[in-house]
């Protein structure tokens, strides 16, 4: 389970995580999300292993919090699937493993993609409504590749958009750039904050602080780390708080995972995503 840490350029230190899931394949090695995911949801898979992301990437994050004291407290971010949107209680999921946890509910934050909520958009307002009263946040992933329409955004109670990578990697053309500054604009006066994912190069982070891109993650800030060195790196966020906000990576090697088939992942990941704000 990837785990992305988040870097303010305000506060110049890392401000949360995001929760992915990575595959240690006994044959094939670590395969990303793009070569099992998919075979997950048609299996419905999907619904186990999202909630076993869920309540491990909240342990953790639990975990960190007492042993690295931060103001304001560090948050995580975990991404949740069409299905579990549709065909699942995860308001009372997410509200049992806060509760067994001992998470705040106000540093969890859930992603899902534009396409997965408008794909029952009225049955997803209900949910996300629901989870926003309890404290949790909600962020929309990949934001300007899914769904045309951007009613939504003044319908449902999100809090966040992570531009996708491909607008970012492409900052350097005029039609990108200016992608990304509408999408900053809209944001800001819709009191949306704003994560750049996939920034890979100072001048991509040097072009999104200009149009004061509050937060981005990207490999230009670290590769996945160890959960243990990913303790490291907060117990030494002072010495790496001096440039912009980062999102770093870290692999998060906990017992178990749930009950699957021998051909899905057992060991789980963290990537660690440090935001510039």
């Amino acid at each position: 389970m990837p785990n992305k840490c988040s870097f303010s350029t305000n506060s110049r230190a890392i401000v949360g995580y995001e929760a992915l899931v990575r595959w240690n394949h006994p044959e094939r090695g670590l395969l990303g999300p793009a070569e099992f995911i998919p075979v997950a949801e048609e299996t419905d898979l999907i619904i186990p292993v999202g909630r076993w992301v869920l309540k491990e990437a909240c342990r953790q994050m639990a975990e960190w919090q007492r042993n690295y004291v931060c103001h304001p407290p560090l948050t995580i971010s975990v991404n949740v699937s069409f299905k579990q949107l549709a065909e699942t209680d995860l308001f009372t999921e997410v509200k049992e493993v806060l509760e067994a946890t001992g998470l705040n509910p106000a540093t969890l934050k859930l992603e899902m993609t534009e396409s997965s909520v408008m794909a029952n958009a009225s049955g997803a307002a209900v949910v996300l409504q629901r989870l926003k009263d309890l404290g949790v946040g909600l962020e929309i992933d990949d934001f300007g590749t899914g769904y045309s329409s951007l009613s939504y955004l003044s319908n449902l109670p999100f809090d966040t958009l992570k531009i996708d990578q491909s607008f970012v990697r492409e900052l350097d053309c005029v039609e990108s750039s200016e992608i990304v500054k509408t999408i900053l604009e809209l944001a800001r006066s819709m009191d949306l904050k704003v994560v750049a994912e996939g920034v890979e190069t100072a001048a991509q982070l040097q072009t999104l602080s200009a149009l004061a891109c509050t937060y981005a993650q990207g490999f230009l800030f670290s590769k996945p780390l160890t959960s243990d060195a990913t303790g490291a790196l907060m117990s030494e966020r002072e010495s790496l708080s001096r440039g912009f906000g980062q999102l770093q990576q870290a692999d998060l090697i906990p017992g178990g995972f749930p009950p699957a088939p021998e051909a899905m992942p057992r060991e789980p990941l963290i990537e660690n995503t440090v935001v510039a704000a």
